[in-house]
């Protein structure tokens, strides 16, 4: 189990020489799993492409990424792959459903080529349950709504009993009592299921229910506060 996230001097450049764009600039964070953590940051801020790289998406420009102690900028793509497929479970803005599975059969998606040590279909029921949704196990998407088909989407991202859950704008499509709702269920699925989450959005209202919020601007982190003491810290 990855109980902490370290990223030293991380920087992401896109394009060569004049025409390159500096999507992260010397990035050093220290994630921890007890922790709901957001980060905000206004379009263009680098905080997207923070949590790709964070999440294996994406390779650094520059910069070391720890999983504990493990350094997995080293770590070749099929070893990133399965790290990415065991231990990280992403929820995107968008709810990628597959239009023709059901809402029980897009939680098992992850898994159909995969052996797992637990029932997966029964572990699939028991998440739609958990999200609110057990009477919607054989819907298909276009019979669900906004807001239940990104419960389907959190349920899949759970379906590998994943160590962290990475969302990137989770609430960027629904209307602002469903995000409050979202926000809710995530917290609650963190306590459950015991896994860090880390939540970017643009939302300052949302990112204020969180333990800890990181603010970016520029490709920087100018901003670390941790709500619970009410402290901020600027990073060098």
């Amino acid at each position: 189990m990855y109980q902490q996230i370290k990223l030293t001097g991380i920087t992401k450049v896109y394009g060569k020489q004049d025409i390159k764009t500096i999507a992260l600039d010397d990035i050093s964070l220290h994630l921890h799993k007890d922790d709901f953590t957001s980060i905000i940051g206004s379009s263009g801020s680098g905080k997207s492409t923070l949590l790709s790289i964070i999440g294996t998406l994406e390779k650094p420009t520059s910069g070391t990424v720890f999983y504990n102690e493990k350094n997995i900028s080293q770590l070749r793509t099929n070893q990133l792959s399965e790290l990415r497929n065991k231990h990280i479970g992403f929820i995107f803005q968008q709810f990628h459903l597959l239009p023709a599975l059901t809402a029980v059969e897009n939680v098992l998606a992850p898994l159909f080529h995969r052996k797992t040590g637990y029932n997966k279909n029964t572990k699939a029921k028991e998440l739609l349950e958990l999200v609110g949704l057990s009477d919607k196990l054989h819907a298909l998407p276009s019979q669900l709504s906004g807001g239940q088909q990104q419960r389907v989407a959190i349920a899949r991202a759970l379906i590998a009993k994943p160590d962290w859950i990475l969302a990137d704008e989770p609430t960027g499509n629904l209307d602002s009592e469903t995000c409050g709702k979202i926000i809710a269920l995530l917290m609650e699925i963190k306590r459950e299921a015991d896994c860090g989450v880390l939540l970017v959005t643009h939302d300052m209202g949302l990112s204020r229910q969180a333990d800890r919020v990181i603010e970016m601007k520029d490709g920087q982190i100018i901003a670390d506060t941790k709500l619970n003491d009410k402290q901020s810290q600027i990073n060098d």
